[in-house]
């Protein structure tokens, strides 16, 4: 009955620590900490069956799947490793800019085509300092004659059912701002006071660098100069 118990215990183990492979890979660049808690806690439960089933096979000299619980073990060590270096590369350009840095952009005539992945904000007290992603289960994108209206499906905790565009805030992401610099990009650095330096070849100017505490908006600064310049 043990022999049986732990056999079924170690073989389900598996098949979801696979799960977490998937998971981890997957979703560690949204939600790295509860990702990263899941696996620490399947890791440390495998280990310890692998433990088990490895004595009950040498008292009992039944097998056992211990080496199963050991592939999953090394299943889920990789899959940890490779949330963590997704999480590395991207959580840099997933930042957005600040709010002030967003509102100057849009007064200078920043436009946006909203896109999936895009996050904003709502020009309404009640909605200030919420952040929202354009996504097709959440927040659509729909095009009107009228006009571009993003609808909140099934969102009603937000009491919102949609919003005109002009009523949202584009928080663009650091590519985005990257993008919107172009050719006129030269380098992104981080100095020893911890700010961050845009430089920046705005046309018909000297090169120039552009200083925030963080590099998001260390490029709306650059990209804010590039079509103030554009407008003159």
């Amino acid at each position: 009955m043990a022999v049986a118990l732990t056999r079924s215990l170690g073989l389900g183990f598996a098949v979801v620590t696979l799960a977490l492979l998937a998971a981890v890979a997957g979703e560690a660049t949204r939600q790295l900490w509860t990702m990263v808690a899941g696996a620490v806690v399947a890791l440390a439960f495998c280990s310890g069956l692998a433990v088990i089933n490895r004595r009950l096979a040498l008292a009992s000299g039944v097998g056992t799947p211990w080496k199963q619980s050991l592939y999953a073990v090394a299943a889920i060590a990789i899959g940890l490793a490779i949330g963590i270096v997704c999480a590395s590369s991207t959580t840099h350009n997933a930042r957005v800019i600040s709010l002030t840095a967003a509102q100057d952009l849009s007064r200078a005539g920043v436009r946006w085509s909203p896109r999936a992945g895009d996050r904003f904000t709502v020009r309404t007290d009640e909605m200030s300092g919420e952040v929202f992603t354009v996504a097709d289960m959440v927040v659509e994108a729909r095009e009107y004659p009228t006009g571009t209206l993003l609808a909140f499906n099934g969102t009603t905790e937000w009491a919102l059912d949609s919003v005109q565009l002009e009523q949202a805030l584009w928080l663009p992401r650091e590519d985005q701002l990257r993008e919107l610099l172009g050719p006129s990009f030269r380098s992104l650095a981080r100095s020893n006071t911890a700010t961050y330096q845009v430089l920046a070849e705005i046309p018909g100017q000297p090169e120039r660098s552009f200083t925030a505490d963080d590099a998001a908006d260390a490029y709306a600064g650059a990209v804010l100069a590039l079509v103030k310049a554009a407008q003159h």
